[in-house]
């Protein structure tokens, strides 16, 4: 798998893309657990079966959603069905960025997947994807997808002032009152203007940034009560609580769990 930053003018927008190749064996390898977050995701699948997701663990029937598709903010995680069958390739969008690439208020796909032809439109994506297909390597795949990327940005708008710092200071453990009250906007209006370009609320977004300094601190040898306090939870049980309801695995199934890369744990 090649990740890595984007080309610099999608620097402001995109955080990583991404490309796997397909590996040997069947066509369908198992499942994955992915965890919540605050960006979106674009992933176009360019062989092989359908993109495949289900929202419990426990489903692995799950839900088809073609071989293109965009993906919203997440509060809570969810397993995504793996192929053997062609190459992938994708985006990692930053908090609200992806009204900016996808023409539709983030919002909208919170806690969602759908094809991409839904915000792209169908002549687009089969545009993306016939020259994704053409491309050669991992790195012309790279290539190739920002190329597709960087021609939508003329049509994107600027991302409002205010919620551009309700992004930086949120993660820094801010009460979203005194975040509202430096920007000089009213409480309503601040919302009203962070969750349709980020897709979340504030306090949405600073609870998943809690959740993921939190699980980065899980890769620690720590005590619980400790690891708590230092991501900033009320106590150990307000920790565990918060982990289950966001992760769907006890913060004790994190540490045994495989993690494939951030993120990303076998299910």
């Amino acid at each position: 798998m090649l990740n890595r930053r984007p080309h610099p003018s999608l620097a402001p927008f995109v955080s990583r893309v991404w490309t796997a190749s397909p590996a040997g064996g069947s066509a369908e390898g198992g499942w994955e657990r992915l965890l919540p977050g605050p960006e979106m995701h674009l992933a176009l699948r360019l062989g092989g079966p359908p993109f495949r997701f289900s929202e419990r663990s426990e489903d692995r029937a799950g839900e088809t959603f073609g071989h293109a598709v965009a993906a919203g903010p997440r509060t809570r995680g969810y397993v995504k069905s793996l192929s053997r069958a062609g190459a992938s390739v994708g985006a990692l969008l930053k908090p609200g960025a992806g009204q900016l690439l996808f023409g539709v208020p983030n919002a909208a796909l919170a806690n969602r997947h759908v094809s991409l032809e839904f915000v792209w439109g169908r002549a687009a994506t089969e545009h993306a994807l016939e020259h994704l297909c053409g491309a050669n390597s991992d790195e012309a795949r790279l290539t190739t997808l920002e190329t597709v990327l960087l021609a939508r940005l003329p049509l994107a708008p600027v991302l409002h002032p205010v919620v551009a710092y309700g992004l930086r200071e949120l993660p820094r453990r801010r009460r979203v009152a005194d975040v509202v009250e430096r920007t000089g906007y009213c409480h309503r209006r601040f919302i009203a203007l962070f969750d349709r370009q980020v897709g979340l609320s504030p306090k949405q977004y600073a609870r998943i940034c809690r959740f993921r300094q939190a699980s980065d601190l899980l890769d620690r040898d720590m005590a619980s009560s400790a690891l708590a306090a230092l991501a900033g939870y009320s106590d150990q049980a307000h920790f565990q609580r918060e982990f289950r309801a966001m992760a769907g695995i006890t913060p004790g199934v994190y540490r045994k769990s495989v993690v494939k890369r951030p993120g990303h744990l076998a299910a």
